[in-house]
């Protein structure tokens, strides 16, 4: 039967980021005018769908915000600290519907046929089979089937004004608010990006804040690459949680594939979901602890002990006076643990690390 009721839409695709962006109230898919050129056919007529047949959905697109970080001198005056740039997802109220379209082999078509094929197309009323009403116009009209072709595409039309979802940059603005010393100027304007996705956090992330074993691969990787010294390296940092520095809401948009029935049609697509989670800026300080610290401090400690009792100041003295060899000994043995841990200090790689927290994504 020349009839498409099944229908599939991409949402995700240029063309509809380039129309949420523009000015545009209403959107059409566009008719793939070469393929049906290519099969002998050409467009005769069209029906706007009925009012109630829609589907109302949420559409995304990205808008990129800029800040200045400035930081101001003792003397007066700021100096650019740094660039920063802020995606927000704007969301655009929108509906779907579906549009019949009537291709017809003209070619093949008398013009009282064609008048006849357009007239039956526009007499259809819905809420009939399709079907059915097409087979009794072939039987009525004995005009073949492979002269025509009722195929489908979206309308989207907009369905109120644009919402900018500004929760991470106002949470980003009240933080230097606060924060003497530093001005965060807004750098205009800002710059719609078309599709919305989550920057790439990097490596420093933590996408579960009770993931300890993410913790500590982080900042065995930034030990390993600190490691000039070729120090002995145990695979368990000492780590503490200092503060959380910053807290935020981020966004990201996950599709889904779904299929709804709008008039006759059922249309496949992929619906987007504005989910949410909450990401901390956290501060950390660790220290590596040296593979064999223990036994390594206790040969060190025997090693001193028998060093410093042996120097011959410390052996004269204790024949003439044991209180003061005692104290010779003790001065010769803090001088000798000093020198032999200094080398080994380096190797402990006391440091600051910011890492961000996220907890799970959830749907708005």
């Amino acid at each position: 039967m020349p009839l498409e009721l099944s229908h599939e839409i991409n949402l995700d695709s240029p063309e509809i980021y380039a129309f949420l962006e523009s000015a545009d109230s209403v959107y059409a898919e566009p008719i793939d005018q070469a393929y049906w050129l290519s099969l002998g056919m050409t467009f005769a007529a069209q029906r706007t769908p009925a009012p109630g047949d829609k589907m109302l959905t949420i559409l995304y697109t990205g808008l990129r915000r800029r800040y200045h970080l400035l930081k101001r001198h003792d003397g007066g005056g700021y100096t650019l600290e740094t660039v920063l740039d802020v995606i927000l997802p704007v969301s655009h109220p929108v509906s779907l519907n579906v549009e019949a379209i009537l291709l017809i082999k003209d070619s093949e078509l008398s013009p009282s046929e064609r008048t006849t094929v357009i007239d039956a197309f526009n007499n259809f009323t819905p809420g009939q089979d399709p079907f059915e009403y097409i087979a009794d116009q072939i039987a009525r009209t004995g005009i073949s089937s492979d002269k025509f072709w009722v195929a489908s595409r979206g309308i989207l039309r907009r369905e109120g004004a644009a919402q900018l979802v500004s929760d991470e940059a106002e949470a980003l603005e009240r933080l230097y608010q606060s924060e003497n010393g530093y001005r965060l100027q807004i750098v205009p304007p800002d710059q719609p990006v078309g599709r919305f996705t989550q920057p790439d956090k990097g490596r420093h992330h933590v996408s579960d804040i009770d993931d300890d074993n993410k913790l500590k691969e982080i900042i065995n990787e930034i030990i390993s690459e600190q490691n000039t010294l070729d120090c002995p390296l145990d695979p368990s940092p000492v780590s503490k949680r200092i503060a959380t520095i910053l807290q935020w809401p981020e966004f990201m948009v996950e599709w889904r594939l779904t299929s709804v029935k709008i008039g006759c049609v059922v249309v496949k697509l992929h619906l987007p979901v504005l989910r949410t989670r909450t990401t901390k800026l956290a501060l950390f300080v660790f220290v590596h602890k040296v593979d064999g610290w223990d036994r390594y401090l206790f040969e060190a400690i025997v090693d001193c002990a028998w060093r410093s009792a042996a120097i011959g100041a410390v052996t004269g003295l204790i024949l003439l006076n044991f209180a003061a060899g005692v104290a010779a000994f003790r001065g010769a043995f803090e001088t000798c643990i000093t020198n032999k841990f200094y080398s080994l200090i380096p190797c402990l790689f006391p440091n600051l690390v910011v890492l961000q927290e996220s907890s799970a994504w959830a749907d708005v």
